[in-house]
């Protein structure tokens, strides 16, 4: 559990992605009519629509991840640790919002080079994301119900904290799991 930490770096990026994800979809399905109810008309639409088709396929797979998390969190918690100066940080995602996601909307699929430019910015963006320890910054962990604070432990450095609890303040032993770069899912103990 937890013992690949890129792999949830990876999946935390490509869920933050989603409201991007569905932009994409909304400007660019092209459905005449769900009539008649037949395989080849259905196989019509689908080739007509492979971005939007392959983007929600991704956007099945972030979904999915939330859930693969949640289940690894069950299990996964380590001996309780003394965090203290414990601050909200949610303003964060509206920046990653501002950011990351709305530049990007106003990319185009007009043509396989278009297609290829944004694969690529993403990529990099991924990568940057990742790297700097940026993947807790997701808007979509704030609507399944995560929250975000900032906190420091003995060492005084600090740390970010992921989790569902209602609150969390001042001083206080919580229970955790390490996604790397001083980032922790915590619960109260």
């Amino acid at each position: 559990m937890f013992e690949n930490k890129t792999i949830y770096q990876v999946y935390f990026y490509n869920l933050s992605l989603v409201p991007l994800y569905l932009t994409f979809i909304i400007q660019e399905i092209s459905i005449d009519s769900f009539l008649p109810f037949t395989a080849d008309h259905y196989k019509t639409i689908a080739s007509q629509n492979i971005v939007s088709l392959v983007l929600f396929i991704l956007v099945l797979i972030s979904i999915s991840a939330v859930w693969y998390i949640n289940r690894e969190i069950q299990y996964g918690l380590k001996n309780p640790q003394q965090y203290s100066n414990i601050k909200p940080a949610d303003f964060e995602h509206l920046a990653f919002i501002s950011t990351y996601i709305i530049p990007l909307v106003a990319f185009k699929f007009d043509t396989p080079r278009d297609i290829l430019v944004l694969c690529f910015v993403i990529m990099f963006m991924g990568l940057i994301y990742i790297r700097a320890g940026l993947y807790y910054l997701n808007p979509i962990l704030l609507l399944f119900g995560y929250k975000i604070f900032k906190a420091t432990k003995s060492s005084e450095e600090e740390y970010i904290l992921l989790t569902r609890e209602k609150s969390l303040a001042g001083n206080q032993n919580l229970k955790y799991i390490d996604f790397g770069g001083n980032i922790h899912y915590v619960k109260k103990t």
